[in-house]
């Protein structure tokens, strides 16, 4: 029989019709399986973690790019299970951080190259993630928990920092990065050298966005560590990853070694220098090694003056030589050592029985090398000890600072090292009165919680006692007072703006707002044996003038914002008493460079005084 070829198509069309009409039953049929999105490793440092795609949703490839959860309208997907992984990305690229460390509850992992870390426990639990070991510092950064985002192979953890600098040098060959040091240079102030990455490339990193003001432009400085090498590049992002070209050369470096007599070398001798270059003046330090060698680098070439010297002897050694750009060879320098000659011991008591007792004591050497030591005493009793240990020999003088006001009998004592069984007698017999300034605000007439008191009596006219508000005195001087609060000027009186009420002396300071710190100069070449004093420790000996710098420093012009606003007296001190504060304050004496050439007072606000060393040209 022949079939009719339009009968076949009945059954095909009656069938298309059922598959259309039929119900279906979800429950009873699987929704079609999700295919799980594949998470491309994340690239190296400088590619992005993520790919750009274009307004269809198409990545760069022409593929349709994975719609995100929140667009699947929901689908079912499995929920991800605890992971100890992660990655660490910098927040405003997304870039990877690697050589990170990331603390978590009780482990730590370093991240890799491409920012992933393992942290041997579960992340999902916790509620922030402490980030170390950024900048090769000791800053601690923490990620909370809501900031991090969940991938299927992790948690995505990103961390505020500034700029990456990827590195590429110009002019030397630097086999080893990390032998290099890269920082923030501003024409303000510089900041800390930071160690550079190995990469590759090598990069430098920043934990902070750098300044974006025009006033703060900067630009990156680098250095290698054994001070041979520099180099400088722009810095052209405050944010994200930069290729830079790091220009090279070399700098005036100094290379020299200290031996005995016998050609043995000197080990621990410390080499102070300054280098006096044509528009900057530099301050290096080294300790000779094992093999008696020392090394110094100056970025600019110039006059390089040393100062060689020892703890625990007299003796110095000075060496003056110009040194151009590379590396120069200094002739050897013999120093024998000499033994100490032992100690200098005594006993300190109080001519009326009663204590405490408290004060310092200055050794000075009487050879001319500006030698001295100090040491400090203190004791509830009416006597008290002092020893200096490991003299070397000589003569010497032993003064002390006045103790409460007190005077000592003797005020100094010429002594041959060793000296044993010294003793000093505070002559108190006439007992002591306290004093108590009230500073008080010009503007609000609200009393101060703190401020600073320095008090001079009449019969020092060269010694300061620098005091709190409260202060002791023997009873019935004649003293002269200033006192002073932070952002505020200086205000000064006598004794006689003191009464009396309730057993103590009480008087009123009244500071206007402005600016007040007390400036000194000093002699750098004679600041070995230095200790940091002020004109609020002198001792007594020749009136002050033994321990005055050994050069004269009187007469310097101190400028604020470029205004002479002070000189300095016979023993290179001056205050600043000033209606604001200023900018910048510099010195400037004929013949001599000062050490740093000026100073900010907004960047150590806290300081009520300030040291500049001064350099002979």
């Amino acid at each position: 029989m022949r079939l009719r070829p339009e009968l076949l198509l009945v059954p095909v069309v009656a069938g298309a019709i059922w598959l259309v009409l039929e119900p279906r039953d979800a429950r009873s049929s699987p929704a079609p399986e999700l295919a799980h999105e594949q998470v491309a490793e994340a690239p190296d440092l400088g590619q992005s973690l993520l790919s750009a795609s274009g307004p269809d949703g198409c990545t760069a490839g022409g593929t349709r790019a994975p719609l995100p959860a929140e667009e699947l309208n929901g689908l079912t997907t499995l929920p991800l299970a605890a992971t100890s992984r992660g990655r660490l990305v910098d927040a405003a690229t997304l870039e990877p951080i690697p050589e990170a460390l990331v603390v978590a509850h009780r482990n730590h992992a370093w991240t890799d190259a491409r920012g992933r870390f393992d942290a041997g426990e579960p992340l999902d639990g916790l509620e922030e993630l402490l980030v170390l070991n950024v900048t090769r510092s000791t800053a601690k950064h923490s990620v909370p928990r809501e900031r991090w985002k969940r991938a299927p192979d992790g948690w995505q953890v990103p961390l505020e920092i500034g700029p990456t600098f990827r590195l590429r040098f110009q002019g030397v060959e630097v086999a080893d990065p990390t032998s290099w040091q890269g920082r923030l240079a501003r024409p303000e102030r510089d900041e800390g050298w930071l160690g550079l990455r190995a990469g590759p490339p090598p990069y430098l990193r920043f934990e902070e966005p750098l300044p974006s003001s025009p006033s703060d432009a900067a630009r990156l400085e680098f250095q290698s560590v054994d001070e041979l090498l520099e180099g400088v590049a722009e810095a052209p992002g405050r944010l994200g990853i930069h290729e830079v070209v790091v220009v090279c050369r070399a700098r005036a470096a100094l290379r020299g070694r200290v031996l005995d007599g016998l050609g043995r070398p000197r080990d621990g001798i410390q080499v102070s220098d300054v280098q006096l270059g044509e528009t900057s003046t530099e301050t290096l330090s080294a300790f000779t090694g094992a093999d008696g060698g020392y090394q110094l680098g100056a970025s600019q070439p110039g006059r390089m003056r040393l100062l060689f010297s020892v703890v625990g002897e007299t003796r110095r050694r000075e060496l003056e030589l110009e040194v151009p750009r590379g590396l120069t060879h200094a002739e050897d320098l013999v120093w024998d050592p000499l033994l100490p000659a032992g100690s200098i011991r005594g006993r300190l008591e109080c001519r009326s029985g009663r204590g405490p007792i408290e004060g310092s004591l200055w050794l000075r050497a009487l050879d001319g090398t500006g030698y001295e030591q100090s040491g400090r005493f203190k004791s509830p009793d009416p006597t008290c000890e002092f020893e200096f240990k490991r003299i070397p020999p000589g003569r010497f003088e032993l003064s002390l600072e006045r103790s409460r006001g007190f005077r000592w009998s003797p005020a100094t004592l010429e002594l041959q090292a060793p000296a044993q069984e010294l003793v000093f007698f505070r002559e108190d017999e006439v007992g002591s009165s306290a004093y108590t300034l009230e500073l008080v605000d010009a503007d609000s007439g609200a009393l101060l919680p703190r401020g600073l008191v320095r008090s001079r009596m009449a019969s020092s006219p060269v010694e300061d006692q620098l005091t709190g508000p409260t202060f002791e005195l023997p009873r019935g001087v004649a003293f002269e007072w200033h006192a002073t609060a932070a952002g505020h000027r200086l205000a000064s009186g006598t004794e006689r703006d003191f009464v009396e009420r309730d057993g103590r002396f009480v008087a009123r300071a009244v500071l206007s707002p402005g600016f007040v710190v007390w400036l000194q100069l000093s002699d750098w070449s004679r600041r070995e044996f230095s200790w940091g004093r002020s004109h609020s420790s002198r001792g007594q000996s020749g009136g002050g003038s033994a321990y005055a710098s050994p050069a004269r420093l009187d007469g310097a012009e101190i400028l604020a914002d470029g205004v002479r606003v002070a000189v300095t007296d016979e023993l290179g001190h001056a205050v600043l008493d000033l209606g604001a504060e200023p900018e910048r304050i510099e010195v400037r004496l004929s013949g001599w460079r000062a050490l740093p050439p000026f100073f900010r007072p907004r960047e150590q606000a806290a300081r009520s005084s300030i040291t500049f060393l001064m350099v002979r040209e």
